[in-house]
């Protein structure tokens, strides 16, 4: 089961801090009492529920489309009070302080906004908690999505989740009954006019007895109880009406990209400030301590934006501990920011927080990896976030003026296929014209859900061309936006260089994430992602350097197995999946064809996270039976790799961790769960860490040999990005063949595998030159 995404109802926050706490201001008159009780609440769920992902959307305060459709709509609703609208602003402030996602749309509601994030979640994997105490909010809830009323929980003395069940239980109804609900009682505090004399209670029994809205109103003519009958008969179109009006939304127009809504922690600065400007003197107390000693360091680069790492505040090679990386060693998947680490262990020092970590990963064995591998690669990569990497700024603009030249040739393109002009960018619309105007139909989508994901508009384009040219549109849209847009707003003027965030602690597999911008999601293999590669360039006299890990997970799955056959390919230089195919197909090595090698790549690959029956059969277009034989004979011909995983789950179910062949250690808290999904997911990531885990862990090691060599043999040598398994540096042109030889040798042999481990090189003016 993945991390739930929590999205809060900030609109809701807000009245409700208002009303807890009243006449707070500052020493200037300034009102607080909404931002300070808004506050304390955002602090409480943090604290409580520790989310990994988190959002907060908020209502506009203009008319939305309700309005256009019943101009009564809140009408009736009297101003907020005079001391609260100053307070608005503060609170999106205070939210950007601590750097949580925050989401508002012209002519929708933050209803609709919840319920477009959910769909979103949900269709990414990830089950969602609502905060919010809005009765609305119900006809969301589902087996994965519930709500939590922080309110009830708090008059209670216990949390309440509400869930389907907690749903019927309210209002006699499952959840996709409660519009139809609301729309015959209406709501008075909205203005949603529902029929007349008919109140909660009657509502429910309707529904109940009826089944839904439109039952009850065709069947109004025939109800024996006459007062009953002559009110749904009168208000029949209000109830239609209102129908709609309470009705969530749930295809607004939204920019989602769920790494957005990692809950990384506060900026410890900026909330520092921001609470010293509201004269928030308790809550500076309980952030003080830390902060101060922090920020006592001088923070040299600037560069960072407000990572916890102690390469934010020290210079490279200064680095001798950090509380997050000894955290990070003990419990990768936990929280490791300043913050919660000080309240989790109750020290608000800096230096004996890290003392106390620091003995602990002493007393579990982790001090090698932390001080001779973690360490190191931190001071490493605070050089590489000060030193930056140039960016070509014109070629981007004209890249700009192409995709969106290419963006509005696919619209036309699109227009003329589905008949109609639609927004590509809106799923809802996108919906209507490919299973509503077009009638397409996929097998992936469930009778309720008709989602536009990737793997539903590929599926369709086996079928109708207009799914690939959406698929084309979304990649070339996001890319603009995420790179060729976004990249040249990111170049430091001081150094007129793009400098990353190198994220140490965020993956739990021990590999480095990046942000600002992330470079580990430039596509690798299409025209887009090489173009995109072009715009990062090397200084007039140098060229750039790329050293890429061959197929190193392959290698080291060879080398954890022992398996004879996986060995022997690599032995002997063989390609890999060619070998593969042979052995599964019954064919000579040379005789191999294309496809497969493509059913052998996507086996050896596809092992390495899980890949089952189904899965397989899906991603190769072929039936379940023949992907079943498939992965018959690779069970049979490569055994040892079989033998290997369950020798692995078998520890993994005694001890509840796996380990990288460097030692790092992974916990699979849910490996006896009973919960079957539970349990499935802990055996991926039992099977994966070691692998995954082991190349991130070679990876590191090779940067810090990579390292020490250049600085030794050729200082004007820099490293300047790490993305996967591939180094990229920047050097003298002169000198950039001997550099890229000498250096492949070093990372090959950073850590000794019982197959021979191959680095593949390339040099050029530019990144995809030399990629």
């Amino acid at each position: 089961m993945k991390e739930p995404v929590y999205i809060i109802d900030g609109s809701g926050y807000v009245f409700r801090a208002y009303y807890a706490i009243r006449s707070l201001s500052t020493s200037k008159g300034v009102p607080t009492n909404a931002v300070y009780g808004f506050c304390t609440m955002l602090q409480k769920l943090i604290k409580d529920h520790q989310p990994k992902y988190l959002a907060i959307a908020f209502d506009t305060g203009r008319k939305t489309f309700r309005s256009d459709m019943y101009p009564e709509y809140k009408a009736h609703r009297p101003p907020p009070p005079p001391d609260l609208p100053p307070q608005f602003d503060l609170i999106k402030r205070l939210v950007d302080c601590f750097e949580i996602a925050q989401f508002a749309e012209i002519g929708f509601e933050a209803d609709d906004v919840i319920g477009t994030l959910t769909r979103l979640a949900r269709e990414a994997g990830h089950p969602v908690v609502i905060v919010t105490g809005d009765k609305d909010m119900m006809q969301l809830v589902s087996p994965e999505v519930s709500l939590l009323d922080e309110l009830r929980a708090a008059k209670t003395g216990t949390e309440l989740m509400v869930t389907p069940a907690e749903v019927k239980a309210k209002f006699g109804v499952m959840p996709d009954k409660v519009i139809d609900v609301l729309a015959l009682m209406g709501d008075a505090s909205d203005n949603v006019p529902g029929v007349k004399g008919i109140g909660e209670k009657t509502a429910i029994e309707l529904i109940q007895e009826y089944g839904s809205l439109e039952s009850v109103l065709n069947c109004a003519p025939m109800m024996k109880q006459k007062s009953r009958r002559e009110k749904i008969l009168q208000d029949s179109d209000l109830a239609r009406l209102s129908k709609q009006l309470v009705s969530i939304d749930c295809h607004v127009d939204i920019e989602f990209d769920l790494a957005n809504l990692e809950n990384n922690g506060p900026n410890l600065l900026k909330l520092k400030a921001f609470y010293e400007e509201l004269e928030f003197s308790r809550l500076l107390t309980d952030l003080n301590k830390p902060v101060a000693i922090a920020a006592q360091v001088l923070d040299p680069v600037g560069l960072n934006g407000v990572a916890h790492d102690a390469k934010r505040y020290l210079k490279p090679g200064e680095i001798t501990g950090d509380p997050m990386l000894a955290s990070y060693m003990l419990n990768p998947d936990a929280k490791h920011d300043l913050s919660a680490l000080a309240e989790q262990y109750g020290i608000d020092n800096v230096n004996e927080l890290t003392q106390l970590l620091e003995d602990k990963v002493r007393e579990q064995g982790f001090w090698e990896l932390y001080k001779n591998l973690e360490i190191p690669v931190e001071n490493i990569l605070a050089g590489m976030e000060q030193t930056g990497v140039l960016i070509d700024t014109n070629l981007l603009a004209q890249m700009s003026e192409e995709f969106g030249t290419r963006l509005k040739e696919l619209e036309g393109q699109a227009y003329d296929m589905a008949g109609v002009e639609f927004n590509l960018a809106s799923p809802k619309q996108v919906g209507e014209v490919l299973f509503g105007r077009l009638g397409l139909v996929s097998a992936k989508n469930s009778k309720t859900s008709q989602s536009t994901g990737a793997d539903i508009l590929e599926d369709l384009a086996k079928v109708h061309p207009l799914p690939k040219l959406l698929l084309e549109h979304r990649m070339l849209s996001k890319l603009k936006g995420t790179y060729v847009d976004a990249l040249p707003k990111l170049v430091k003027p001081a150094t007129g260089r793009v400098h990353t965030s190198f994220n140490q602690a965020v993956a739990a597999t021990g590999r480095l994430s990046s942000s600002d911008p992330n470079l580990q999601n430039i596509p690798i293999k299409t025209e887009a992602g090489r173009r995109i590669r072009q715009a990062f360039i090397a200084d007039p006299g140098c060229v750039l350097i790329a050293l890429d890990y061959s197929q190193i997970e392959l290698r080291i799955l060879a080398h954890v197995t022992n398996d004879p056959l996986m060995r022997d390919s690599f032995v002997h230089e063989q390609d890999v999946h060619q070998r593969t195919a042979s052995e599964i197909f019954g064919v000579p090595f040379e005789s191999v064809s294309a496809a497969q090698r493509r059913v052998a790549k996507t086996i050896n690959f596809g092992l390495l996270y899980g890949m089952g029956v189904y899965k397989l059969s899906e991603t190769l277009g072929i039936s379940r039976s023949e992907a079943n034989v498939y992965l018959s004979r690779y069970h049979e011909r490569y055994a040892g790799i079989f033998k290997w995983r369950d020798d692995l789950m078998n520890s993994a179910r005694e001890l509840g961790e796996v380990r990288t062949l460097l030692g790092r250690r992974r916990f699979l808290h849910d490996i006896k769960s009973h919960n079957r999904m539970l349990v499935a997911r802990a055996e991926r990531i039992a099977t994966n860490t070691p692998i995954q885990g082991t190349a991130a862990d070679m990876v590191k090691k090779a940067m810090i040999d990579v390292d020490a060599f250049l600085k030794v043999n050729y200082p004007a040598v820099k490293i300047l990005l790490q993305v996967h398994d591939e180094l990229v540096l920047e050097a003298p042109e002169g000198i950039a063949e001997a550099v890229a030889l000498k250096v492949q040798q070093v990372m090959e042999n950073a850590y000794a595998l019982n197959v021979p481990v191959k680095v593949q090189f390339g040099i050029g003016k530019n990144w995809a030159l030399a990629h």
